[in-house]
């Protein structure tokens, strides 16, 4: 598995709340990404605070601005 900086494992369809990944089964980085990542561009367009599993919580970042149409590097998805 070849891990390098690029568009991140945070977008990725296997990137779990738990920052697992479900496809390597295993724990990774929201920066990370490998050569199976998988993604699209409607996932994209929907991914932003609203939709953000740290949304209102303890663990947001920046809880100040989070708000619909905001995205930053901490996003996580709702399951």
């Amino acid at each position: 598995m070849s891990i390098r900086l690029a568009t991140s494992c945070g977008t990725c369809s296997s990137f779990t709340a738990a920052h697992m990944c479900s496809t390597h089964e295993v724990k990774v980085s929201d920066v990370y990404v490998c050569d199976q990542f998988s993604g699209d561009t409607e996932t994209t367009k929907k991914i932003d605070c609203i939709s953000c599993a740290r949304h209102q919580q303890n663990d947001c970042k920046h809880p100040d601005i989070a708000t619909h149409g905001v995205l930053c590097t901490s996003w996580a998805p709702k399951f």
